[in-house]
């Protein structure tokens, strides 16, 4: 995240691929949030639900998930950080 605040994003991707999705996150969905209250419509709950359907549906789609956070945290133990 501290690359991707210097401009760095290469850098960023490098050591830390998932933080460039969870910058991108913590940045969008606050955002989304506050336009669905502001507009008094629900599409950010409507999304979540489906997404949630979806992982339940095809429990593949966690399993996938939980080995990139997985590799992920084993590549930057290896790398030292």
């Amino acid at each position: 995240m501290l690359q991707i605040m210097d401009g760095n994003l290469t850098a960023s991707l490098v050591i830390n691929p998932l933080g460039v999705m969870s910058t991108l996150a913590l940045i969008i969905l606050p955002l989304w949030i506050f336009v669905d209250v502001y507009r008094n419509n629900d599409s950010f709950y409507r999304h979540y639900r489906r997404t949630e359907e979806a992982f339940i549906q095809h429990r593949w789609l966690s399993v996938i998930g939980v080995l990139l956070v997985a590799l992920n945290w084993f590549w930057n133990i290896a790398k030292g950080l």
